[in-house]
C-alpha cells in the first residue's frame, strides 16, 4: 500500500500538472505489484485480499488477468479506506484526487521517508521576511498568521534536533568508556563532514 500511496501522490503533487484517469491507476499498481517482491513471495495472500473483503474470485485465466484483477482490488481497498476517491470529468473520465487530509498525511510521510531535513535558515528567513515593515503592513494578518506557523515548524524542528543530539551522545558514551575513545569516535564519525 505504501508503494502505491507513495507513487500516486509523486505523480500527483510532485510532476507536471496532469490528471490521473482511474486506468493509469490500475496501470500503475499492476506495474507496482509485478515489481514487488510480495508478488512473488506472498502471491497467495494478495490473492486471499479480494476474498476476505467478500468480492468474488475472478475466474484465473492467465497471470496478467490475475495482476489486473489483484491492482484493481488493491486501488479499491485504498479508496474504500479513505485515501483518496475518483472524480468524473465529462472531458476526461474518472480522475483520482486525495482528500485533502490524506495529501497531507502522504506529505508528512514521504517527507520522513526521504529522510528530509527542515533549512532552519529557511525558517528564520521565511520569519523574517513576513515580519518586514513593507510586507507586515500590507497584510498583517497573513503575516503573523504565516511567521507563527513557520516558528511553531522552527521550534519543533529544533526540539527534534536536540533530542536527537542528546540522544547521539548518549549512544556514544555508553559505547566507549575513555575520553580518548569519544574523541575518536566523535573523529571518525564526522571526518566526512
Amino acid at each position: 500500500y505504501w508503494a502505491m500511496l507513495s507513487t500516486l501522490y509523486h505523480h500527483e503533487f510532485e510532476r507536471e500538472p496532469f490528471f490521473l484517469v482511474r486506468a493509469v491507476v490500475v496501470d500503475t499498481t499492476e506495474e507496482l505489484v509485478r515489481e514487488s517482491s510480495l508478488w512473488s513471495e506472498r502471491r497467495e495472500e494478495l490473492l486471499a485480499l479480494g476474498e476476505e473483503a467478500g468480492e468474488s474470485a475472478e475466474p484465473a485465466i492467465d497471470e496478467p488477468t490475475l495482476l489486473r484483477s489483484t491492482a484493481r482490488r488493491l486501488v479499491a481497498r485504498l479508496e474504500s479506506a479513505g485515501w483518496f476517491h475518483f472524480e468524473y470529468r465529462s472531458a476526461i473520465g474518472e480522475v483520482l484526487n486525495f482528500y485533502p487530509y490524506a495529501a497531507r498525511i502522504l506529505e508528512a510521510l514521504v517527507r520522513v521517508a526521504r529522510d528530509e531535513q527542515p533549512v532552519f535558515q529557511g525558517f528564520a528567513h521565511s520569519i523574517a521576511s513576513l515580519l518586514r515593515q513593507d510586507v507586515f503592513a500590507a497584510r498583517p494578518g497573513v503575516s503573523l498568521s504565516e511567521a507563527r506557523r513557520h516558528t511553531l515548524d522552527m521550534l519543533r524542528e529544533l526540539k527534534i534536533l536536540d533530542r536527537n543530539i542528546y540522544a547521539s551522545t548518549q549512544r556514544m558514551l555508553d559505547a566507549v568508556s575513555t575520553a580518548s575513545g569519544v574523541l575518536e569516535e566523535g573523529l571518525e564519525h564526522y571526518r566526512h563532514a
